[in-house]
This record gives structure tokens, C-alpha cells and sequence, in this order.
């Protein structure tokens, strides 16, 4: 096994979250995705699995980085969604902010 790195970039994910690499086509919904430190809260799990995906025009009025018209897939995980914005080729992650004090009442 190598430790090489892959990129996973936002064109290569289509609307229906099938990421294309290598010539092979990998549904991501059901998979678990790598998630960037900056984009889940210190609590989060790095590693996190697709639970649901839509269709950017369902959820965005625009893109959030470019402000074009959204094209690309959301996929949610219990902690984060990830917009792949084929518009501008940017993987845009959105953390949903948690009081931890109400999931940890005795």
C-alpha cells in the first residue's frame, strides 16, 4: 500500500455524488469522507460518512464562493455538509455551529 495523497476535487464529484477518479466511478453517498480540520468543530470525527446528498439548486439561491448559479452535489454528514461547486471547481465544506451543553445534560 503507498501513501500516496489523492485530491479530490469538486468537478470530479457529479450532481448525483459520484466522484470520478482514475477512470473508476465511486459513489460517495454511503462512503466516508476525509474531513479538513477547519471544517468540523474540535469534537468532530476527521473521517465521516455520506448520509444524503441533493442537488445544489435545491438548497443555494448562488454559489457561496463565486455567487454564480449553483451546479454540483451537497452531501451531508451528521456533522458537516460539503458543497462540490463545479461553478468555480471549489470544494465548499458548511459546519453547522452545536451547544455541546445541550447534547451533555445529565
Amino acid at each position: 500500500m503507498t501513501d500516496k495523497k489523492i485530491i479530490i476535487h469538486a468537478k470530479d464529484i457529479d450532481e448525483q455524488g459520484i466522484w470520478h477518479y482514475d477512470g473508476k466511478k465511486v459513489p460517495l453517498l454511503g462512503n466516508f469522507l476525509p474531513v479538513p480540520n477547519h471544517a468540523r468543530l474540535p469534537n468532530d470525527p476527521s473521517m465521516q460518512e455520506v448520509l444524503a446528498l441533493i442537488d445544489s439548486k435545491e438548497w443555494l439561491a448562488h454559489c457561496l464562493h463565486c455567487g454564480q448559479d449553483p451546479v454540483g452535489a451537497i452531501m451531508f454528514t451528521n456533522y458537516t455538509k460539503l458543497f462540490a461547486a463545479h461553478c468555480c471547481d471549489e470544494s465548499i465544506w458548511m459546519t453547522n455551529k452545536r451547544d455541546y451543553s445541550e447534547i451533555y445534560e445529565a
